[in-house]
């Protein structure tokens, strides 16, 4: 038997879900709430692409990914920048996720 998962992916930049690696245009400014969407609507897991070009802005994407994590009800997976990867884990469960940011620099 195949079986096949939908995924929900959010391009995280400046606090806001973008098109794309390559479109910044915001496609919702708030990416909790597109987040909670992708959950209800039944993708199996969500993956939030970190398109932060500094620590700052990687701490504040950090942020909204353990806040994705409290509201979801699916797997989430980070992914991003190379030269960092970082452990999220969601207070109130026991879950556990690893994100990195892409080096834009490169």
């Amino acid at each position: 038997m195949e079986y096949k998962q939908f995924v929900g992916s959010i391009y995280l930049k400046d606090k806001k879900a973008v098109n794309s690696f390559a479109d910044y245009t915001a496609a919702a400014q708030d990416p909790v709430q597109l987040a909670q969407f992708y959950s209800e609507s039944g993708v199996d897991t969500i993956l939030v692409f970190d398109l932060s070009e500094d620590d700052a802005m990687h701490d504040e994407a950090l942020t909204i990914l353990k806040r994705i994590c409290e509201v979801v009800q699916v797997p989430v997976y980070g992914c991003g920048h190379i030269n960092g990867t970082y452990l999220a884990e969601c207070s109130d469960t026991d879950k556990k996720y690893i994100l990195q940011r892409i080096n834009t620099s490169i």
